[in-house]
């Protein structure tokens, strides 16, 4: 009501005028109301733990940044200082630490969440996309992390892990020369290592991200395989009708499972802190090096073919294949892009169980033998 033009209702308060400024712009009604699968689990919170998890993960990095000095000189002392004389120091490391394995657990679950659900199909192949090349970059994130304190264990380890790309063929020693910025490892491979670890990386995962979320807000979440009638993008997103909204329903799911993983992680930090070895000596190799647990899959298949088999005599193939150690990084290759590629080799339409027995049975032999594969190199010697 308007009384000689001037209106009789009550002007908003403050807050309310900043989030309606905010609101007009960015759309942040639409996105807390947007409805949920009707089906939604706490399954579903598993990609919002892993953006959870990789933010917990900038800010514990930005905080080490503060008093981390990237030089085989000093590398070492300002790991050690931060862990022993910085308060809280140990816990943001620990954290830091802990938080990469946690990331990467429920990053994988949330794809195998994925691979189960079929929501990989068109139209949604970008998302799957997408989400296996920020499962990469946070592969890379541990491998270039791991350096960094620049102890024993972490130089020999990356020496070790380096030296593979040597049997890439062709561009193999090419990119041995690239990642360590030389025939060894050296200051320029932690240098790089940083680099890589702290702005390159991150670069990119933040736009895997943002073109992630740009595509789960235009297609929405899936149902559940389980429910009839529903193929990969045949739902209306606009029928609200039994769904939920993303706000405060799924956030509150998603909030108490962050709780619970991030319990979990200070209960770990408390019990098991992570260690420091003595400081890296590139004159003394230590034995039985062995890299972290996600590498240990692809490690033990490399030991499945020793470097001294050889297929020379074999025409062709031979030139090519050359060493067991060039067979066993050719198949991780031809495995890492089957995994990318997933949606453009599982071409029918339809997501429900029945209709995808054959590669659901090939996804968990998958994941037995990644699995399996782990826990022998773990045990092997």
């Amino acid at each position: 009501m308007a009384i000689n033009g001037t209106s009789l209702e009550p002007r908003p308060r403050l807050p309310q005028r900043i989030y309606g400024w905010f609101d007009a712009r960015l759309g942040i009604t639409g996105v807390l109301k947007y409805p949920m699968p009707k089906s939604v689990n706490w399954s579903h919170t598993l990609g919002g733990l892993t953006f959870l998890l990789f933010g917990m993960q900038v800010v514990t990095g930005i905080l080490l940044a503060l008093y981390y000095r990237p030089s085989p000189g000093t590398a070492y002392e300002s790991v050690r200082y931060v862990t022993n004389v910085t308060s809280y120091g140990w816990l943001i490391r620990g954290l830091h630490a802990w938080g990469a394995t946690a990331m990467l657990i429920v990053l994988f679950a949330h794809m195998v969440r994925v691979f189960i659900y079929g929501a990989y199909k068109r139209p949604r192949e970008m998302n799957w996309i997408t989400g296996a090349l920020l499962l990469f970059a946070a592969l890379g994130f541990g491998f270039t992390g791991y350096l960094l304190p620049w102890d024993q264990i972490a130089y020999w380890a990356t020496t070790v892990g380096t030296e593979l790309t040597d049997a890439v063929p062709y561009i193999g020693h090419w990119l041995l020369v690239v990642m360590r910025g030389g025939e060894a490892t050296t200051g320029e491979t932690l240098a790089r290592f940083y680099t890589a670890h702290t702005l390159i990386l991150p670069l990119l995962a933040v736009l895997l991200l943002g073109v992630h979320f740009l595509v789960e807000r235009k297609l929405g979440m899936t149902e559940s395989p389980l429910e009839p009638d529903e193929d990969a993008g045949s739902h209306d997103k606009d029928d609200v009708s039994g769904r939920e909204p993303f706000f405060p329903n799924h956030v509150l799911r998603e909030g108490i499972g962050f709780c619970f993983v991030l319990g979990v992680l200070f209960l770990l930090v408390a019990f098991m802190p992570p260690h420091l070895e003595a400081k890296a000596d590139p004159t003394t190799t230590p034995q039985h090096i062995k890299p972290e647990w996600y590498f240990l899959p692809s490690y033990q298949l490399l030991k499945l073919f020793p470097s001294t088999t050889s297929l020379k005599s074999v025409p062709v193939l031979g030139d090519f294949f050359g060493t067991g150690k060039t067979i066993s990084v050719l198949l991780i290759g031809l495995a890492a892009l089957g995994f990318l590629f997933l949606p453009f080799l599982d071409r029918k339409p339809g997501r429900q169980i029945y209709l995808r027995r054959g590669w659901l049975t090939t996804g968990a032999v998958a994941v037995i033998a990644v699995i399996g594969l782990g826990i022998w190199g773990h045990h092997s010697k």
